[in-house]
């Protein structure tokens, strides 16, 4: 009778972390169909190709990947960055906002985050990311991923 309990609670947490990874899926495909809707002027272009400019951060490999191509960040301050300037393409970010997001508040300077910057665009060109290297902007003390001009 015991064993019978057992079973079947195992079943039920084997359905919980089933319902878990679904749920995690369907959250990150809402969050990349919210963000094609961030582009602002599609030009003509399908949702599929919108979406397509998307590049795509995998937690569990801690990598991005994009147009092909991937590159490995490991688990860093440069996936943080990259993902918090995903969150809001084509929007300019003040660093302010970045150490406050990225580096969780700890006292930085500006220069530690045009660093990171700096680290995070080379590691995606040497991945083969040129273009989304390059379309990793700064204005001042801002600063944006632009993806407006892909698709």
């Amino acid at each position: 009778m015991e064993q019978t309990y057992v079973q079947r609670a195992m079943q039920l947490l084997d359905q919980v972390v089933t319902m878990q990874a679904t749920t995690e899926r369907l959250i990150k495909d809402a969050a990349t169909l919210l963000q094609a809707a961030l582009l602002k002027g599609n030009n003509g272009r399908s949702n599929s190709q919108v979406i397509a400019a998307f590049p795509h951060i995998d937690h569990a490999t801690f990598s991005v990947r994009w147009r092909g191509s991937t590159c490995i960040l490991g688990a860093t301050i440069p996936l943080r960055l990259f993902d918090r300037l995903c969150r809001r393409p084509n929007c300019y970010v003040c660093h302010e906002n970045l150490l406050q997001d990225v580096w969780q508040g700890e006292r930085k300077s500006k220069s530690t985050v045009r660093s990171t910057v700096r680290r995070l665009k080379r590691s995606l060109e040497g991945a083969g990311m040129i273009d989304l290297a390059k379309n990793i902007r700064c204005r001042g003390a801002h600063y944006a991923l632009m993806l407006h001009d892909f698709g």
